[in-house]
């Protein structure tokens, strides 16, 4: 699944980054829309990071990764 979601090279550094600190993160908007209908190419990358506190440690942890 995550290589579906970094067909943009700056969104793979982000969405690897999250996923080594175990952000909890939904992605919504067109990259999840390309996940139904392959022929529909975005160029961003919309998440949601769960609203917890340490939810919100680990986002900066990947943030602080990715610079």
């Amino acid at each position: 699944m995550l290589k579906q979601l970094t067909s943009d090279t700056a969104n793979q550094r982000l969405v690897e980054a999250l996923a080594e600190a175990q952000v909890p993160f939904i992605v919504i908007g067109g990259v999840a829309v390309q996940c139904h209908f392959p022929e529909r190419v975005p160029d961003d990358l919309d998440i949601v990071v769960a609203r917890t506190v340490e939810a919100g440690r680990r986002l900066l942890v990947a943030l602080d990764a990715v610079g």
